[in-house]
């Protein structure tokens, strides 16, 4: 069961990181969007989404700085794979 959940969270990661990469390339005012959906909300639910999606929306705000687009680009990256590094559910002994 332990496994079945991990292999699940790290799916939902896996196809998460994929839309915002997908969104960024093709359509990235439409993560603005969704920060500013998000900024929009009741303190409370901008605190649920940050807890369950913090890696998501640290990536997020990460993009919308206004650092260089290298360095964003980079930085977003890195999140996304070690977000999904962590969990990565074939580890042996995991």
């Amino acid at each position: 069961m332990e496994q079945a959940f991990n292999m699940g969270i790290f799916a939902l990661f896996a196809v998460l990181w994929a839309g915002v990469a997908y969104l960024l390339f093709t359509n990235p005012g439409a993560v603005d969007s969704f920060w500013a959906w998000v900024g929009d909300q009741h303190l409370v639910v901008q605190a649920v989404i940050w807890l369950l999606l913090l890696p998501i929306m640290a990536g997020v705000w990460l993009w919308e700085t206004d650092w260089h687009i290298v360095a964003r680009i980079v930085l977003v990256a890195g999140i996304g794979f070690f977000n999904l590094y962590l969990f990565w559910p074939f580890r042996p002994g995991a």
